[in-house]
């Protein structure tokens, strides 16, 4: 019977880019604070501890956009739109969108 061979360990750092597209002239632009995304990226190295993920905030970018802030669902137009016009880095980055 053959010994199983141990797995090797995954490493892997993800960039993480979050996206906020919001109303103009709203006080709705200040709901996602900063401190609010860097706990939630601790959050997720917390759950992913162990893994061998980890994720690395690597920027954040805040668009004042009324369409795409009222108007953007998963089958829209304006959803194709804003991610075309927004994405942050390359195809290893990952983004996430966040309205308010």
């Amino acid at each position: 019977m053959k010994t199983p061979r141990p797995q090797a360990e995954i490493s892997r750092s993800f960039e993480f880019s979050f996206v906020v597209p919001s109303a103009p002239c709203s006080i709705i632009r200040l709901i996602i604070r900063a401190s609010a995304i860097s706990s939630q990226i601790s959050v997720l190295n917390t759950d992913y501890s162990g893994s061998g993920l980890s994720f690395v905030l690597a920027g954040t970018t805040r668009t004042v956009n009324a369409d795409w802030f009222n108007n953007v669902d998963d089958t829209s137009v304006q959803q194709d739109q804003m991610k075309s016009a927004l994405h942050v880095g390359g195809a290893a980055t990952l983004n996430l969108y966040s309205v308010g």
